[in-house]
């Protein structure tokens, strides 16, 4: 018997005729369901093209999604998997998304003319700047090389952290000039600030909807195959010329069945996404399914950023000698039991506590007692206080703070004055700048906000970020981390750094602190041994490079190793000396410059080393050597990039256009890397 054929005047197009043509000659040439099935449905299609009203299965496409993700603690590249993840998902009304993830500093790989649909994800680093590895995608796109983007659709994502000036910049840049490349947006701008979970997590849903309204006005791509539905699955295989075509366009077919993507172990974590469901593992930027056993081996890691693990605290002790000026704590935390794994460059997450006494003054101030019960934005019902001590950010004020209290003032010079601020968002914002919660309320004292409209007005409070400062191959069980503690006067206050405080002040040997992992992509060591590496990293900045001195050391790599290390005065202020000076005593640590600024009258910095330094150090360079920065980004990352485009600049000969060539091939080949923060 010959397979049925749909006729021309069927509902479909050429190509999608072809494919269902095939599909149901591979029916009957594998006896799946009987050939009646088959021409009935002949019929009905048939009848559908006669003009008969027929309730038809939808056709569905696969629409390709490119995901930029620019990231430089890893925040942004996981919400980009995350959101592949989402979009691979995705149960659409009548498209099915392709996703495909790629970090912005692979953009020279990206066929622009050819990608239609394009989601940015992007943080903001130091004073509003592109992360590292954006940087030269964002000097591309704003230069007159840029491509068109009238053909394509947009939306952009970006983090920051609302208590610097420049909030999102960088997503802000990237929204604006892919409108002004002519590219249509989908969506607003999604500004996340540290809290971002939430957000992100509905921003992802209304692009997946955007998506899918955009695409719904546009006929099938050429290469698009459809994929036929009898009661929700394609029940059949398609013949040899029909698998062809299909395996051309890039679909295959799995039997209409949505495939389970198990959660992948990623340092010891079952990875989640941002609405905590787990996502597929990266592998070249795509996603890829795991097997059965890989998944029921990381099915008991569940430690991460959603569910952090209660880690107890082994040691604290300060790493200044008494008389500094400075409180640096080497800080050291058990693992057993937690199934977390961390490789060297990667940080740790650490969820604080507010000060005590900042909420009893802010309950004080609300003239409330504490135990008034409220309810937080996740539903969670609570205490006022313990709501104040672990649960929100107290840090800065809130423009949603302001609107309460004006809401509730019934003083005129205070109802005035929130009145002026709420109507310049410029001015409120510039209010807001260095105030925290008590100031904006010790600032309207005559104005009395219930429990509930304050709380409701403040941010989650979000975890800290530290560089790891061991390697788990010399402290198996333990992580260590580096911390400067952040104690100011401001305002007739004291003030505190909430996490540093919080670790160095509040929590007593044994007591757990919850944690977990964050993976970096970005800042590792030479994946060929034997690289010499270059460490710039003043104060607390040495933390990733003590990891990675112990990880050579303990795996035997005989590449030379050089630190700048710098601080205020070599007696009181030199962290880990005794370590450092070990080492390079054994050879282990071939080079070790330092600059103590305050030991004599003129200041010295660790830029200043590396220009005295400059003939050897652009010696090691030409000799493959990987250059590391970790530490502040507002002046010392900038300064000790400046100090190297000079190095170069004189030793190379070729002047400071060739220095920035010179510097942005070693960016390319990832032998510049940054932690800065």
């Amino acid at each position: 018997m010959n397979a049925p054929v749909l006729p021309e005047s069927s509902p479909f197009t050429s190509e999608q005729r072809n494919w269902l043509n095939g599909f149901l000659a591979g029916l009957a040439n594998v006896g799946f369901g009987s050939l009646a099935q088959a021409s009935a449905a002949a019929g009905i299609a048939s009848a559908a093209g006669n003009g008969s009203s027929i309730s038809a299965s939808p056709v569905t496409s696969k629409l390709p999604v490119l995901i930029l993700f620019g990231s430089q603690s890893g925040t942004a590249e996981g919400l980009a998997m995350a959101l592949a993840d989402k979009l691979k998902a995705y149960a659409g009304k009548s498209v099915q998304f392709q996703p495909r993830v790629v970090g912005m500093d692979k953009f020279q790989d990206i066929d622009f003319a050819a990608e239609s649909r394009i989601l940015m994800l992007s943080s903001t680093w130091g004073d509003g700047d592109m992360p590292d590895h954006a940087v030269a995608f964002w000097e591309w796109l704003k230069s007159p090389q840029a491509p068109s983007l009238a053909h394509a659709a947009f939306a952009v994502m970006g983090l920051g952290d609302r208590n610097y000036t420049r909030f999102c910049q960088a997503g802000k840049n990237l929204d604006g000039r892919c409108a002004d490349l002519g590219a249509t947006r989908l969506l607003p701008l999604c500004e996340c600030d540290t809290d971002y979970e939430a957000k992100a997590d509905a921003w992802m849903d209304e692009a997946m909807n955007a998506l899918e309204t955009h695409a719904g006005g546009q006929a099938l791509p050429p290469d698009a195959m459809p994929e036929p539905s009898a009661n929700g699955s394609a029940n059949g295989s398609a013949n040899s010329a029909s698998k062809s075509a299909a395996n051309a366009s890039g679909y295959t077919p799995a039997n209409g069945s949505t495939l389970a993507i198990p959660a992948p172990v990623l340092n010891g974590n079952a990875v989640a996404s941002a609405n905590g469901k787990a996502l597929s593992a990266p592998i070249n930027g795509q996603h890829a399914a795991l097997s059965a056993s890989s998944a029921a081996a990381g099915a008991s890691a569940t430690y991460g950023r959603k569910h952090p693990f209660p880690a107890p605290l082994l040691e604290n002790h300060p790493l200044n000698a008494k008389g500094s000026g400075k409180d640096t704590r080497h800080l050291a935390f058990s693992l057993l039991g937690s199934g977390l794994e961390y490789k060297v460059g990667d940080a740790l997450g650490v969820f604080p506590r507010n000060c005590y006494e900042l909420v009893d003054r802010i309950i004080l101030s609300l003239n409330c007692l504490g135990n008034e019960r409220v309810t937080l934005d996740d539903g969670e019902a609570t205490a006022l206080r313990a709501a104040l001590i672990s649960k929100l950010d107290l840090r800065r004020g809130s423009e949603k703070l302001l609107l309460g209290l004006r809401a509730e003032s019934r003083n005129l010079g205070e109802t005035r004055r929130l009145r002026d601020l709420l109507e310049d968002p410029a001015q409120a914002n510039a209010y807001l700048t260095g105030r925290d919660v008590l100031d904006v309320l010790e600032d309207f004292p005559h104005t009395r906000l219930d429990a509930q409209t304050f709380t409701g007005s403040l941010a989650k409070i979000a975890p800290r970020l530290y560089s790891i400062s061991s390697s788990p191959k010399e402290n198996p069980g333990e992580v260590h981390l580096t911390v400067g503690v952040v104690r100011y006067a401001s305002g007739h206050r004291l003030r505190r750094g909430v996490a540093s405080t919080f670790l160095a002040e509040r929590v007593p040997l044994g007591m757990t602190v919850p944690v977990f992992i964050q993976p970096t992509s970005h800042f590792t060591l030479p994946s060929q041994p034997g690289k010499p590496i270059i460490m710039v990293g003043p104060g607390t900045g040495v933390a990733p490079f003590r990891a990675f001195l112990q990880e050579r050391r303990n795996t035997g790599d005989t590449g030379r190793n050089w630190l700048f290390f710098g601080d205020q005065r070599r007696r009181l202020d030199f962290l880990y000396s005794e370590e450092f000076v070990a080492m390079e005593a054994s050879g282990f640590l071939t080079k070790m410059d330092l600059a103590f600024s305050r030991d004599q009258d003129e200041k010295v910095y660790v830029q200043t080393r590396m220009l005295e330094q400059s003939k050897e150090l652009f010696a090691w360079l030409e000799d493959g050597a990987h250059f590391y920065v970790c530490g502040d980004a507002k002046r010392m990352a900038k300064d000790v990039e400046e100090a190297l485009l000079h190095v170069i600049a004189k030793e190379s000969g070729k002047g400071l256009d060739g220095a920035k060539a010179y510097l942005d091939g070693m960016k390319s080949q990832k032998r510049y890397q940054r932690d800065v923060y």
